[in-house]
């Protein structure tokens, strides 16, 4: 409550000198890898100025700006003000808010107005405000409207009452600049008033003045962290958590204001300034690169909508919108060399290691860079990578020798035992030894002791990964020879065995310990009990070779294959082998989710690797991609559907505002037209040449893995390109094959019912239906007409 407030008054001084740490900032990702687009007045903006972004439950965005209030429904802007809205006579939009009874508010310099259902209005002196020149407007849980004035400090909207505060009950400051606030444990709302004499919090009833008098230019509330950042006139940023206020650095000589702030919910902290973007990195707010113009100009407002795409605004050009891929891809522009990535590797600090055309690289603030060795001055290709437990990085060589590269110096150990062929694998067990893999053997260094273990695999086949799991055993796969398994003795495990397939591609094992086998061609295998289960194409996995496997934080094993990234539930499986369900549900990721290519570049698990974020990096020919698990499951919220057009057959004459057209606008998809132009494309030629439309099974879901689409883009660009929902784009292949198979002479004597079966229909009384609706004939006199016509030809 707010009404009948007991005012008390504190100050906060010299929390600034705090030394905690701060929280640790999302691993940094450079801009180029956003997609980018912009909008400016020629595409509907009122005004190249913008003071604020704001997206409603209803899934429109809107922007104040210097000449008024404009709506964008992922398509276009439409415009409110004096001009298009006699009601709303004031331009200059200088907040926007929405309550949680959906009413938008919005503060201008000239009165607060409010908008409900698409009539405006307007609150002046005369109903209770101190002041008309408003400079930010906020809404509590609680239902109260918070308003910041120019020159009469704070006003609070309560049960249709204004209230207001100033330096009299304790406010900081009269020329409120900016307000933010957060969720308290109690259930209410701690609000922060940002002014030119510095910065006041307002909790339980207490005004508490925090920080010097300085000038507040921009406030921003983290709620899931509970952090407050501010940036104050002088060009400083701060943030403000349980333990007190801490300063946050910059990269290079600050700029000399701040204008906006934003963290989303992984603590990613962005800041608009006079000099372009920042973002805090490693503790310290770094300048992106300056690949897009934009970032020079002067940055007015940074905000997020629900896919976590961020919205741009300038105070000389135009509303920027970056989207950051599901996937982050790194090649050439980012410093590796042109070629496949062999392997990827790391350590527990984060630091990752890759191999591209045998030379090595290190990531390091959004590059790769090449790491000078022996291997890389000889000329000698590095076929295998192990970050050690004591910190070294141990690279396997092509001729067969280790090599050990520790704070910048290498050195070479020479093996008696060394297979010239080269090292194809490199472990690390519990006890700190060294396991090396050759072609035919393996070896272990350890102690000053040297150890060979011939498992003679035989001429079909050699080692192609070596795997040690959790409860120490070291695991060998071979290309040809099955697998083997060492606990102080060797054993061998081939198709008599249980083995469904000698030719083993990659291995993991999960947290529960069940060891998940790729082979090459026939699909995945899980060993559990001392028995093999086999996982095919026909089960529903999207590919039927699995070149790496790895667990995610998730439960979910992720593969690189021929077709691209593969995820698959770990539970889903366990599921399907005990006969709880009859598909493998599963998710094929491809280029349009920023992959560079489809195809790995190595087998093994040495080309992907998990870091300690839960990042999964993976190796591909074209370049390194990185993904993060977790990204892909935030979205709760479907996408709000508006019906903005429509045309009823007959009654276009009589109802004029009927139109001839049937029109959805799906809100912030953030897919573009000529993406989804693409994908419709791709479904087409893909029902063409593979015929998937027989599967009676068929779903948008499964047809959507096989393109390596989400299933909601395909739906998109079927409805918006083809103009047919997904039954009715897979009915149109069915018809069409159903009469390529009646008018066929070879299938004259074939039943209506066996046609239409694999034409892809379930029945025959639905395939009737839709053929005579389609056609104009029922099955049986299409037939009769058109082999009549055929044998009369004749």
């Amino acid at each position: 409550m707010v009404k009948g407030l007991t005012i008390r008054a504190g100050i906060i001084v010299g929390l600034l000198l705090s030394t905690s740490a701060v929280a640790t900032a999302a691993p940094f990702v450079p801009l180029h890898q956003y997609a980018q687009k912009q909008w400016r007045v020629a595409d509907g903006l009122p005004s190249d100025t913008l003071h604020a972004i704001l997206q409603t439950r209803d899934g429109y965005l809107w922007f104040g700006t210097d000449s008024g209030l404009a709506r964008f429904d992922g398509v276009r802007f439409t415009r409110f003000d004096t001009d298009t809205t006699p009601s709303l006579t004031a331009n200059r939009i200088t907040g926007l808010a929405e309550d949680k009874e959906g009413t938008l508010w919005i503060a201008t310099d000239n009165g607060l107005w409010s908008m409900t259902k698409g009539t405006f209005r307007r609150y002046t002196v005369a109903d209770g405000l101190n002041s008309e020149a408003l400079t930010a407007v906020i809404a509590g849980s609680k239902g109260d409207l918070w308003i910041g004035t120019r020159d009469r400090g704070v006003n609070c909207y309560h049960n249709h009452q204004f209230l207001s505060f100033t330096t009299v009950e304790g406010l900081s400051g009269n020329c409120v600049t900016t307000l933010a606030q957060r969720p308290t444990e109690a259930g209410g709302d701690e609000l922060f008033v940002g002014t030119r004499r510095g910065l006041t919090r307002f909790n339980n009833g207490t005004l508490t003045r925090i920080g010097p008098p300085r000038p507040i230019t921009a406030l921003h509330v983290n709620p899931a962290q509970g952090q407050l950042w501010f940036a104050t006139e002088q060009g400083t940023v701060h943030l403000l958590d349980s333990r007190g206020v801490h300063p946050i650095d910059w990269a290079d000589p600050a700029p000399r204001r701040v204008n906006a702030l934003f963290s989303n919910s992984r603590n990613t902290v962005w800041a608009g300034t006079e000099r372009g973007l920042y973002r805090q990195h490693r503790g310290k707010l770094v300048p992106h690169s300056r690949r897009y113009r934009f970032l020079d100009e002067v940055i007015t407002v940074v905000r997020q909508d629900w896919e976590e795409s961020l919205w741009i605004g300038t105070a000389t050009d135009d509303v920027h919108y970056l989207r950051r891929e599901k996937f982050v891809s790194y090649s050439q522009r980012d410093g590796l060399t042109d070629g496949p990535v062999e392997l990827v590797s790391g350590d527990e600090s984060g630091r990752v290691y890759c191999v591209v055309d045998g030379g090595l690289y290190q990531f390091d603030n959004g590059r790769f860079t090449p790491v000078g060795s022996v291997s890389s001055a000889e000329g000698i290709r590095i076929t295998a990578l192990h970050p050690s437990a004591e910190g070294a990085l141990l690279l396997g060589r092509a001729d067969g020798r280790l090599e050990v590269l520790r704070e910048g110096q290498s050195a070479i150990r020479e093996s008696p035992g060394a297979d010239r062929e080269g090292v194809s694998a490199i472990a690390e067990d519990a006890a700190g030894r060294i396991w090396l893999a050759y072609r035919h053997h393996l070896m272990r260094l350890g102690n000053g002791e040297e150890e060979t273990f011939d498992i003679a695999p035989g001429p079909s086949g050699e080692i192609s990964f070596l795997f040690i799991d959790r409860s120490d055993t070291v695991r060998i796969e071979t290309d040809g020879a099955g697998l083997y398994r060492y606990n102080r003795s060797m054993t061998r495990f081939i198709a008599q065995s249980g083995l469904v397939s000698n030719h083993l591609t990659s291995m993991g094992q999960d947290r529960n310990r069940d060891l998940w086998i790729g082979t090459r061609h026939r699909g995945l295998m899980r060993y559990r009990g001392g028995a093999f289960v086999l996982f095919s194409r026909q089960d529903g996995l999207p590919d039927a070779t699995f070149n790496s496997i790895v667990e995610d934080e998730l439960g979910r094993l992720w593969s690189n294959t021929a077709r691209g990234l593969a995820r698959i539930d770990i539970q889903a499986l366990h599921d399907f082998a005990d006969g709880k369900r009859a598909t493998l549900p599963s998710k094929l990721y491809g280029l349009t989710d920023g992959l560079l290519s489809l195809r790995s570049a190595g087998v093994g698990n040495r080309s992907i690797w998990t870091g300690p974020d839960g990042r999964i990096w993976f190796g591909q020919e074209r370049g390194l991609s990185v993904v993060d698990p977790s990204r892909l499951y935030t979205k709760k919220v479907p996408p709000k559907i508006h019906i903005e057009k429509f045309f009823v057959a007959g009654y276009r004459e009589e109802i004029a505002e009927l139109q001839d057209e049937l029109r959805q606008k799906y809100t912030g998809s953030g897919v573009s037209a000529a993406e989804l132009e693409r994908i419709a494309t791709v479904a087409q030629a893909e029902m063409e040449r593979e015929k998937p439309y027989r599967d009676d099974t068929l779903t948008i879901g499964k047809l959507a893995t096989r393109l390596g689409v989400s299933a909601n883009h395909l739906s998109y660009a079927l409805n918006g390109t083809l103009h047919q929902n997904f039954h009715g784009f897979v009915n149109t292949y069915r018809i069409a094959e159903a009469k390529r198979l009646l008018a066929a002479p070879s299938r004259r004597d074939d039943s209506i019912l066996t046609i239409a079966f694999e034409a892809g229909f379930k029945s025959k009384s639905t395939f009737n239906a839709l053929f005579k609706a389609t056609v104009g004939l029922t099955p049986s006199a299409y037939r009769k007409s058109v082999l009549s016509a055929h044998f009369g030809r004749e």
